[in-house]
């Protein structure tokens, strides 16, 4: 039987049974080169001069055609004299068309159809973005919301104001109507821009909007306000410059002076006054009556908060997703994961995970009171205490041999120092202590020692105590027998 090309992009079909031992190079091919054809290729075409028209039709075979890619780049042999029409099967799929024809005098439009369908229309020079329902070939998309700008250089909206329209202006001085209109300025130089709000009854809401939408200021003008302020354009580096006075206790605005700065954020070069409740300060002077603040210069970062005019403290908080996550009280207690408990510097509400030596030099000097038990540490790190119950036990056996003991051999010794890098010296504490050799042990016990790493380091002395006690019990036994004895 003979393979099947009849799908949407003439991709080949295996039949059940056909092409063995070979099925997989055309799955491969089908694959690899076929389907990304459609996904993601481009292929150029040319229109015959001088109008064409050129037929994209799909062969059966697995070898790259222009008419399955994503993106056709269509050219031409020659200059075109005319509109040329490119036509493609009616089946349903998406194109990327990009109209790089030849023409004169300033190049020719070319429009993508079916053979018996509407088509669209792509000057010279431009792409566009089109779909064939199968009939008819159309735009893919019918729904762009500029929100103020231009198309092709060409601006958008009325030459006088009017409700619901754009406004454009070249000049330096815009006036904006008593209605609510946006309006949009186009500059050619460096020079300060001015836009004036005229005198109206009622409240106007005005805003300054930054081309590349990195920076923006707002506010709420009274009635009969007048209100200017500078557009500075440098390069590459635009910015809003002005001072912003508030009017009402409820306006959000950028300021860049002290006065009536009770406001949601304030910026304020010189570091004073102001109440704000974010402040981007440029000093770390605390005697500073901010409220909550932020500053920043090149060697350090500090975020600090002051009731205002009464210079007290208040907490600190970092908060993610609704919860606070470490709270820093101004005495100087930190929680983390919870609030500070009273009398501790550092309280953690959760797991604590370390990956180096923890150092608490004031616990060796502490004596514990009241019940307390035996602390030990597993081979993942983990602190905590054993239990010695009969069901957190198996395999237990009576301790019978315990002979053993009698070849371990106790010294005494001091231990060595450590130099910075870890490694031990020749100088040596000054304490004698008493205990066994792990080299040793190992030989006669392995089962008591201790391995970290894969190494010997260490012995765990509690593991002796049972061996002991059972030989204790053998001599008791013993010296009953011989009193017996008489």
């Amino acid at each position: 039987m003979a393979s099947s090309y009849n799908n949407l992009l003439n991709i080949e079909e295996i039949g059940t049974g056909e092409q063995a031992g070979t099925w997989g190079t055309t799955t491969n091919t089908n694959i690899a080169d076929t389907l990304p054809e459609a996904i993601t290729g481009r292929a150029s075409a040319s229109i015959n001069a001088p109008t064409g028209p050129l037929n994209l039709e799909y062969i059966d075979s697995n070898s790259p055609q222009a008419v399955r890619n994503l993106v056709l780049n269509i050219q031409s042999s020659g200059n075109l004299t005319g509109t040329s029409n490119v036509v493609i099967p009616n089946r349903q799929k998406q194109y990327i068309v990009e109209n790089n024809t030849t023409g004169t005098p300033s190049g020719q439009s070319i429009v993508i159809k079916t053979a018996a369908g509407t088509g669209v229309t792509i000057p010279n020079g431009k792409k566009a973005h089109v779909f064939c329902d199968g009939t008819n070939v159309r735009f893919a998309d019918d729904y762009v919301d500029i929100n103020g700008g231009s198309i092709d250089d060409t601006p958008i909206g009325a030459a006088t104001p009017s409700t619901g329209v754009f406004t454009t202006g070249t000049i330096d001085t815009l006036l904006v109507g008593t209605q609510t209109n946006k309006a949009t300025i186009s500059y050619t130089t460096d020079a300060a821009r001015t836009i004036t709000i005229p005198a109206v009854s009622g409240n106007r809401t005005f805003a300054f909007l930054e081309e590349a939408q990195t920076f923006t200021a707002a506010q709420t003008y009274n009635a009969n306000q007048t209100v200017a302020a500078n557009l500075i354009f440098s390069g590459n580096a635009r910015r809003i410059q002005g001072a912003f006075a508030t009017y009402s206790n409820n306006s959000t605005i950028f300021q860049n002076s002290t006065t009536n700065a009770t406001t949601a954020l304030n910026v304020m070069p010189n570091g004073t006054g102001g109440a704000s409740a974010i402040h981007l300060s440029s000093t770390s002077d605390l005697t500073d009556s901010t409220q909550a603040a932020l500053f920043v210069d090149a060697d350090s970062v500090a975020l600090f908060s002051l009731a205002n005019g009464t210079k007290s403290l208040k907490q600190l908080r970092l908060v993610n997703g609704g919860i606070a996550r470490l709270n820093i009280n101004p005495d100087g207690a930190v929680a983390v994961g919870g609030e500070p408990v009273a009398g501790y510097r550092l309280s953690v509400d959760g797991p604590l995970i370390t990956n180096n030596a923890v150092l608490f030099t004031a616990v060796y000097g502490v004596t514990v009171g009241g019940s307390f038990r035996t602390v030990y540490i597993d081979s993942n790190g983990q602190l905590g205490g054993l239990s010695s119950t009969r069901e957190s036990k198996a395999n237990i056996a009576a301790v019978e041999d315990t002979s053993w003991l009698m070849n371990l051999e106790p010294v005494s010794f001091k231990r060595r120092k450590k130099d910075k890098a870890g490694a031990y010296t020749a100088e040596t504490y000054d304490n004698t202590e008493y205990g066994l050799i792990a080299d040793d042990v190992v030989n006669v016990r392995p089962e008591i020692c201790v391995m970290a790493d894969g190494k010997l380091s260490g012995i765990n002395y509690e593991q002796l105590i049972s061996p002991m006690l059972k030989e204790i019990q053998k001599l008791r036994a013993e010296v009953e027998a011989l009193k017996a004895k008489g």
